[in-house]
């Protein structure tokens, strides 16, 4: 009998609709069979239900297949939600690094600014003090040259003395600032003048510096020379200074240099040195 294997099939359907249809024909063939026992319609019917329940076994194998692909279905667009969230979360993140980043910008770009701010009134400030330094240097300068000035006047006049004592040189005439032409050149000494020693002429240069350096020492040295050289004559070369660092005097005398101190001078009692 097929009835309890059909009815098993039957009730295995998922459909509650098509469940229910299948067991009411399950019902009335057993029924009919009841009455009539197995007639050529009963069989004909048996046959109908049994190509029905081979087609539902087909069914259900179809269903089956078919949530199997809903499953994988809803498995793929599972992890299309997942992706989907970590793409959403990579684009917080990465929201979150562009706004630190802008703010980064922003704190640069003001630490730019400030620094531009500062550079320019460094460089104000800068300009003020070298416009004080140059002011300073020029009145430096100007005090320089007026005691230079100073020296030479006393040197003028003080000099005499102490080359003949020093030296042994006889002054002729007046000590004088005067240019003359070295090397095609027009150059000032700031002492010059002629004198005899042991009856010999000879010819006598000077600087006055406030506090001379070995450029300086240097410097007089070579135009001395050069004007020995040119006229044939020996020079007595003096160097005079208000004050002479212990080295700067040494050095002076190496090269040939008399040097003579401001103090050695007779200052008058107005004179600040």
């Amino acid at each position: 009998m097929l009835e309890p294997l059909l009815r098993q099939k039957v009730e295995r359907v998922e459909s509650a609709e098509l469940r229910e249809i299948l067991l009411f024909l399950l019902e009335e063939v057993q029924r009919l069979r009841d009455e009539t026992g197995r007639s050529h319609e009963v069989r004909k019917l048996d046959e109908i239900l049994t190509r029905v329940a081979g087609r539902q076994d087909r069914l259900e194998e179809a269903m089956a297949e078919l949530a199997k692909g809903q499953r994988r279905l809803e498995e793929r667009q599972d992890r299309l939600e997942e992706a989907m969230a970590e793409l959403a979360k990579g684009q917080r993140r990465l929201e979150e690094r562009q706004d630190r980043l802008e703010e980064r910008l922003d704190k640069l770009t003001r630490a730019v600014q400030d620094l531009t701010e500062a550079v320019k009134n460094t460089l104000a400030r800068m300009e003020d003090l070298d416009r004080e330094h140059r002011e300073t240097r020029s009145r430096l300068e100007a005090l320089s040259d007026t005691v230079g000035y100073i020296l030479e006047n006393r040197a003028y006049v003080g000099l005499p003395s102490i080359l003949k004592e020093k030296e042994g040189v006889e002054v002729e005439g007046r000590l004088i600032r005067e240019y003359v032409i070295l090397g095609g050149r027009l150059v000032q000494f700031n002492i010059i003048g002629t004198g005899r020693r042991n009856g010999e002429r000879v010819y006598i240069l000077g600087e006055a510096k406030v506090r001379p350096s070995k450029r300086e020492i240097e410097r007089f040295n070579r135009m001395a020379l050069r004007f020995e050289k040119e006229k044939g004559v020996p020079v007595i070369k003096v160097l005079v200074a208000h004050d002479f660092p212990r080295e700067i005097e040494e050095y002076a005398r190496k090269k040939g240099i008399l040097p003579v101190w401001s103090y050695e001078f007779e200052w008058p009692r107005w004179e600040p040195f």
